[in-house]
């Protein structure tokens, strides 16, 4: 006969550190995890959990638990794990809990302790920790604090699927905005150190160079960042207390561990930190004891040295680089716009420019293409400060791609080159849309007749396409055409072209019918 008690005696040290544990990984703050606590000791309350086996030579005990769906849980005392039938696997990983596998854990617990007692004592944990961390500011405490958040939302080794991340982040901040300190100058920095603690926390569950978590993550990244470097830029000239002091050199750890640690993003991370000893921390000291302690690290320091070079205004140091790759090209416009910050335009235009070598290479590798457009006015603003020749100016539109083409468009508008204007259009897969954009009615107010051949590509690329649709497009480009031939004085030419135009395509019968609504004919 199956005598319980003695099973759970024998294993009473196990039993009690899978409760500990539990206690640890389930926090009393997340709702979830609380309705998980409540159902478990439902079912231990109305013996739903019930023994069915032991197997004394593999040290396995099987229980039935009686919910709406049945559920069976195998305990492996060997193994020391607890398995249920929910497809979780619990305690010895770190997988989420199910409520099965927590009643399994209590039932055998209530045969040496009171689960009344623990599930009572698991609930206050949150009102004691929460009134200690109020009464004590201290880096520790917050520390503490923000541990015991996240470790509620992301559990240790825990992946997150990247769609989660924004509300799990949400949610986070949320339940820290409860302890934010009263005074602006500790209110900017309990924000900064919270942002940088929880980045830190989650990335290991979020970024994954075997997995791809896709744009979801390069969203929210860019968002953090920026809400870091708002933060960053609001306490710059903030006043700064002695009280502060350790926790300055907290944030600093947490950016260590931010450049040194993580993997992925390497240009973002590196412009947190650039940032922050930019605008936060310029005290000349503490930024060389800062390079000091990089020095004595596995980091790459180069452009570490380029950053503190321009911060020193040392321009030697930055005219001294000229290797240059595709690779390179992220951390030199981050240093670039360092350069542009600190009125150091030399070395602003010196970096620009050896970027520009490798411009082409690194927006098709490394920019996403949903962002290739926010990355080619960005470019361009950046680029509208320094001087280029002809040739510097054609790498840097053929590196932006279409994005490029419609800034080096209204270059030519600019400079009334509506020849080349309509040549470069003619070459390039354009559509009427992107010539509109791209200053088409200029040139039809200074130069109409150079569009026809144009409007007569853009026309014949409808035809081409074979459907009404296209037809009735293709006739509302005609007669744009016939607009602009009128203007050039060329309406006989446009003529000639249209019953051209009629006779090349007399078999395409939707066409023709087309053509006659549209009144091209006089």
């Amino acid at each position: 006969m199956l005598n319980m008690s003695t099973v759970a005696r024998d294993y009473k040290d196990l039993v009690t550190s899978w409760m500990e544990q539990i206690a640890l990984d389930l926090s009393s703050e997340n709702d979830a995890h609380v309705e998980m606590i409540r159902r478990a000791s439902f079912l231990i309350r109305n013996r739903e959990v019930q023994a069915t086996e032991y197997n004394h030579l593999y040290e396995q005990l099987d229980l039935t638990i009686s919910t709406g769906n049945q559920a069976y849980v195998t305990v492996d005392f060997f193994e020391k794990q607890l398995t249920c039938t929910c497809d979780y696997n619990l305690i010895s990983s770190d997988e989420t809990y199910c409520e099965h596998v927590v009643a399994a854990a209590m039932f055998l617990y209530q045969y040496q302790h009171s689960v009344q007692k623990w599930v009572a004592d698991w609930r206050t944990k949150k009102t004691v920790q929460t009134q200690l961390i109020i009464q004590e500011r201290t880096p520790a405490a917050w520390q503490s604090m923000a541990q015991a958040v996240v470790h509620s939302y992301a559990p240790k080794n825990h992946y997150i699927e990247p769609y989660l991340l924004t509300s799990i982040d949400a949610r986070i901040h949320e339940r820290l905005a409860l302890h934010t300190p009263v005074e602006r100058e500790w209110r900017l920095l309990y924000k900064l150190y919270m942002e940088l603690y929880v980045l830190n926390a989650l990335w290991p569950h979020i970024y994954d160079p075997n997995k791809n978590a896709g744009l979801m993550f390069t969203y929210f990244l860019s968002r953090k960042q920026d809400d870091i470097v708002s933060l960053m830029d609001d306490m710059g000239d903030g006043l700064k207390l002695f009280e502060m002091d350790a926790f300055f050199t907290n944030v600093e750890d947490m950016l260590h561990t931010l450049l040194l640690e993580q993997e992925g993003y390497d240009s973002e991370r590196f412009a947190i930190y650039c940032h922050y000893w930019q605008y936060v921390q310029r005290n000349k000291t503490v930024r060389k004891r800062e390079v000091e302690r990089l020095a004595n690290s596995t980091y790459d320091m180069h452009m570490i040295e380029l950053f503190f070079a321009l911060l020193l205004q040392d321009e030697d140091k930055i005219f001294a680089v000229k290797e240059h790759s595709a690779g390179y090209c992220s951390y030199y416009l981050e240093l670039a716009s360092i350069a542009y910050s600190v009125k150091s335009m030399r070395s602003y235009e010196h970096l620009l420019k050896l970027v520009l070598l490798d411009l082409e290479a690194y927006t098709n590798k490394y920019v996403p293409g949903a962002f290739h457009k926010i990355h080619a006015e960005k470019m361009m603003a950046m680029y509208a400060h320094i001087s280029l020749n002809e040739h510097e100016e054609h790498m840097l539109y053929r590196a932006l791609g279409a994005y490029g083409l419609q800034f080096y468009s209204m270059s030519l508008i600019q400079q009334q080159r509506y020849r080349e204007w309509v040549a470069l259009h003619m070459m390039k897969p354009t559509s009427l849309l992107d010539a509109e954009m791209s200053g088409l009615k200029d040139v039809l107010a200074h130069e109409p007749a150079l569009l026809l051949p144009l409007y007569h590509l853009f026309a014949l690329r409808e035809v081409e396409q074979k459907s009404r649709s296209h037809y009735k497009q293709a006739v509302r480009i005609w007669k744009m055409m016939k607009s602009a031939a009128k203007k050039a004085n060329k309406l006989a030419y446009f003529e000639q072209y249209i019953e051209a135009m009629q006779q090349q395509f007399k078999r395409l019968r939707a066409l023709q019918e087309e053509m006659e609504k549209g009144k091209l004919f006089t």
